[in-house]
């Protein structure tokens, strides 16, 4: 439970369209997040639901709402916050709030001038609620992750690396590492494929989680968003058996 809590907060961690005219690689629907901002004064709003199921529990977020603002060309300012809905097998559905997620980007390096983009994305998440601790629904303490991004064209493929740390209080701290690979099918459908782990500080636990998806522009400032995947490491009785994301993206 605690591991699920953790990743459904980390799926909606931002990174959108970097132009409203453009597609853009990492970033909701998926887990790793890539350099690109919203450009000065542009919002995006990620509006979804979100499921990741186990073999004895299912945890919903819904909805979840990701909101990103561009101050500047190269920085981002967002905030995250969702309500929870817990369905353990023999107790019950259960709900409450989940943690608010804060976080600063900034893009220190732009492909087009250094063949690169490379950004830094310190975050912090913390609890609102007591009750949705006491219901397990969410990890006491705050949490700090402290991730870089790269990014780079490669021939029709765009290709995202994230590497970051989490810094857990009261619990053991983590590694999270992700790669995204991005085919822009047209000016209006971009297919998706992920890989996503989080590893304990000595790497002696492992989760990867494979994710496929896409984005497709509904109108010129409205984008659908659709994700699926699953754990292909842990042991089966908490093996991730389905992780889902389905939302829309708003940007003006």
């Amino acid at each position: 439970m605690k591991r699920s809590a953790k990743l459904s907060l980390l799926v909606v961690l931002l990174g959108a369209l970097s132009r409203t005219s453009s597609l853009s690689q990492g970033g909701p629907p998926l887990i790793t997040d890539d350099p690109e901002t919203p450009g000065n004064g542009h919002w995006e709003i990620n509006i979804a639901t979100t499921l990741m199921a186990r073999p004895n529990e299912q945890l919903w977020q819904v909805p979840d709402l990701d909101i990103n603002y561009g101050l500047g060309e190269r920085i981002q300012l967002k905030l995250d916050l969702s309500w929870l809905a817990l369905d353990q097998r023999g107790r019950g559905p259960i709900g409450g709030a989940g943690n608010w997620i804060a976080g600063v980007k900034w893009r220190f390096l732009d492909e087009d001038k250094n063949g690169v983009s490379v950004s830094v994305y310190p975050q912090i998440e913390w609890n609102i609620v007591r009750s949705s601790i006491r219901r397990r629904l969410v990890e006491p303490g705050t949490q700090y992750l402290l991730p870089v991004q790269i990014a780079r064209r490669a021939g029709p493929l765009e290709l995202d690396l994230e590497v970051g740390y989490n810094f857990l209080e009261g619990s053991t701290d983590e590694w999270i590492y992700g790669f995204v690979a991005a085919w822009p099918v047209s000016e209006k459908l971009e297919l998706l494929a992920e890989l996503f782990g989080v590893a304990s500080r000595r790497f002696d636990t492992d989760e990867l989680i494979l994710n496929i998806g896409a984005r497709q522009k509904l109108k010129r400032n409205a984008s659908l968003l659709m994700a699926i995947g699953r754990d292909l490491r842990s042991a089966p009785a908490e093996q991730l058996q389905l992780i889902g994301y389905f939302g829309v993206q708003l940007s003006f």
